[in-house]
């Protein structure tokens, strides 16, 4: 029989983990749910032009409603980052942070395969193949190079997350009350504008639990050898990036700097 108090306590000792498991988990999982549809042509989804852009920044709303009030509702490691070096953020929960943002987006890709496999059977004939591979995760578009996608992928970020900052700022003209609508359009402006670059991802671990769970799904190694081994960009821009942007903002709409954490 299962001890409450013990239950209790471990969900207070936890909870701002488990709300960054819980809202990664929800954003990922509208995120892939959207591409699988749109990419195989499910009931129509792919005729109704920018569905994915518009299903992100949804995704994104839903995962900041699941999480904001309890853990900050960063749901992303790159903006864990950024808040520890800009804003104050107790480093020693930043390991615990990124570990609960990756699990939530690599059972997040569980789920998914789970409801969609038998279309992606007849989508790929049952080979899994970069196509389908690609509806878990990005891959270097055939107009890009690595170099330039890096690039792409860092300043998106940092828009990203510069908007966060202006966003949630209360000494600005922040959306406060409202946070959750107001990001949520704000990265639907990204997808709108630099989508098509890199793929927006903007999230390590949006790409690393997924690309993850490929590898154990049958994709095998397609995920990291895939596209010049393209995993790495969408691994490292987007924490150089949220850093920079965090920078950014400070630096030009502050007159003094903002702890927001002690």
């Amino acid at each position: 029989m299962l001890n409450r108090g013990a239950i209790g306590a471990f969900r207070s000792h936890f909870r701002e983990y488990l709300a960054e498991f819980l809202g990664t988990m929800v954003f990922i999982s509208f995120i892939i749910g959207v591409v699988h549809q749109v990419k195989m042509g499910l009931g129509g989804y792919a005729d109704t032009g920018n569905t994915i852009v518009w299903g992100v920044g949804f995704a994104f709303m839903m995962g900041l409603f699941m999480s904001a009030g309890i853990s900050g509702g960063h749901i992303n490691p790159a903006v864990t980052l950024a808040m520890a070096v800009n804003r104050g953020f107790p480093w020693r929960k930043v390991p615990g942070y990124m570990f609960s943002q990756l699990l939530g987006a690599f059972f997040a890709a569980v789920w998914n395969y789970t409801l969609f496999k038998a279309q992606i059977d007849v989508y790929d004939g049952g080979n899994r193949n970069l196509q389908s591979c690609g509806l878990y995760v990005a891959f270097l578009p055939d107009y890009m190079t690595i170099g330039n996608a890096w690039v792409a992928e860092f300043f998106a970020t940092a828009f990203f997350v510069g908007g966060i900052f202006a966003i949630t700022d209360k000494l600005n003209a922040g959306a406060i009350y409202f946070a959750p609508v107001a990001l949520g359009l704000m990265i639907t402006g990204i997808g709108f504008s630099f989508g098509s670059l890199s793929g927006y991802s903007m999230n390590p671990a949006r790409d690393a639990g997924p690309r993850i769970f490929t590898a154990m799904a049958g994709w095998h190694s397609i995920g990291f050898t895939g596209t010049q081994h393209f995993f790495w960009v969408v691994w490292t821009a987007p924490f150089v990036g949220a850093v920079v942007g965090g920078f950014i903002y400070e630096f030009f709409a502050c007159t003094t700097p903002k702890k927001s954490f002690h």
